[in-house]
């Protein structure tokens, strides 16, 4: 007789998530974890290495400012992690290529898979998933896919990230371009989508979330 998985498990979750067509997944605090309370707290270690005791709040100051130069340049919020640190270079110095990899560094050292939702991912791709990723994120994708390899999450379909395509989960425009391109594809006007993380900003009856 058949047993039916238990709630949680993840036999469960893949039970679930093998019965959606697509399968699209929030990349940090869903695949990714990094050891903080909040994810800002990673600037502490930037001040530190540049000795600078309030670089965490600057660093928070400079990025919304870079936001507003990009509202006002090209009509979006959304930023690139160099025009973050250029900001930071003309108002306070740092360089800007230093301060960038410096931060990326920061990245690799302190990011590390869920290891419950590895799991879940490796048994999906066993099964011939191929899930998107999704990122609200001024880290470019490159970066992304090579922190989602060096953790175990291989074999996605794409990654999307929010300041490449200038559309944001939070606002679910990049949710709208994804259904955009699903529809767009034959016999996937009906294609059933489940999204693993927040900000679903589900639109149409064929998409769940967990």
């Amino acid at each position: 007789e058949k047993m039916t998985a238990q709630i949680g498990t993840v036999d469960a979750w893949v039970q679930e998530l093998a019965s959606y067509d697509r399968i699209t997944f929030d990349m940090f605090d869903t695949l990714i974890y990094r050891p903080f309370s909040e994810p800002m707290d990673l600037f502490y270690f930037l001040g530190e290495t540049f000795e600078v005791m309030n670089l965490k709040q600057l660093r928070i100051q400079m990025e919304y400012q870079a936001r507003l130069r990009a509202k006002k340049e090209r009509g979006t919020m959304e930023v690139t992690l160099p025009e973050i640190w250029q900001m930071m270079e003309e108002e306070i110095g740092i360089p800007a290529q230093k301060g960038l990899e410096t931060e990326l560094g920061l990245e690799r050292k302190f990011c590390h898979a869920n290891p419950f939702m590895l799991e879940v991912w490796q048994r999906l791709i066993a099964l011939g998933k191929k899930p998107i990723v999704v990122s609200d994120m001024y880290l470019p994708s490159d970066f992304l896919r090579e922190i989602l390899d060096q953790n175990g999450f291989s074999g996605y379909e794409r990654v999307l990230v929010s300041c490449e395509e200038s559309d944001s989960k939070s606002d679910g425009k990049i949710y709208e371009k994804l259904k955009g391109e699903m529809s767009s594809k034959a016999n996937e006007d009906a294609a059933s989508w489940i999204h693993v993380g927040d900000n679903p900003h589900r639109s149409e009856e064929h998409t769940s979330e967990l």
